[in-house]
């Protein structure tokens, strides 16, 4: 199955520093948990019709927004306008406001299972977007950062991470390789979306919560 709770937890280093080879075949086990479409599941699957990615920017960074609001906003950013491969280039022509990046937690992450992206090699990472006082939130995002030419000793960190979604990191081919959002149903406490985000497309994967209760 997915990326769960118990599969994950964060760390103060990277544990996989490889950073050749970073288009590794993904087990079409693995690939047929999710239904393959072209977009995401924010916009009904439809590939019109959202915000442009400087409102969804503005939204993000304005504090004044409610933290659902800003969450939705930044995730729909990424769900919309960053495909896998984007490099530094790219993150630069969309985030046009860079603010809010600041206020979301980026940490490494140790793998304990082999779910995606982490069979990728590259460096992997865990956003929460916008998190509380408590450090929580219920939107996040996993993510796979790799670049050939990036020399593996010295390691990509959380502000390298960072830095590379705001378009200013310094190495222009490092890339973001897969990355898959976690976010709530819109029903309260009714389940969880993975959508996964790869070469292959966009997979969804919807887990509900609660039914086995309600039997």
């Amino acid at each position: 199955m997915g990326v769960s709770a118990m599969a994950l937890f964060d760390t103060g280093c990277s544990t996989d520093r490889r950073l050749v080879d970073f288009w590794t075949p993904q087990d079409r086990e693995a690939e047929d948990l999710f239904y393959w479409g072209r977009a995401t599941f924010l916009t009904g699957n439809t590939t019109y019709g959202t915000l442009p990615a400087g409102e969804c920017c503005k939204i993000a960074s304005n504090p004044s927004k409610s933290l659902g609001a800003r969450r939705f906003a930044a995730a729909l950013l990424f769900a919309f306008y960053v495909r896998a491969g984007f490099n530094v280039a790219d993150m630069r022509k969309i985030m046009l406001h860079k603010e809010w990046l600041d206020d979301c937690a980026i940490r490494p992450v140790v793998i304990i299972t082999g779910d995606n992206p982490w069979r990728l090699r590259g460096w992997h990472f865990k956003m929460r977007f916008f998190p509380d006082k408590a450090g929580d939130s219920d939107w996040n995002m996993s993510f796979t950062l790799a670049g050939k030419s990036m020399d593996p000793r010295k390691g990509i960190t959380e502000t390298d991470a960072k830095n590379f979604f705001k378009g200013d990191h310094s190495g222009e081919n490092l890339m973001i390789t897969e990355f898959v959002l976690y976010y709530p149903l819109p029903t309260p406490r009714s389940g969880l979306v993975a959508e996964r985000h790869s070469t292959k497309g966009v997979g969804i994967q919807v887990r509900p919560w609660g039914w086995f209760e309600l039997q």
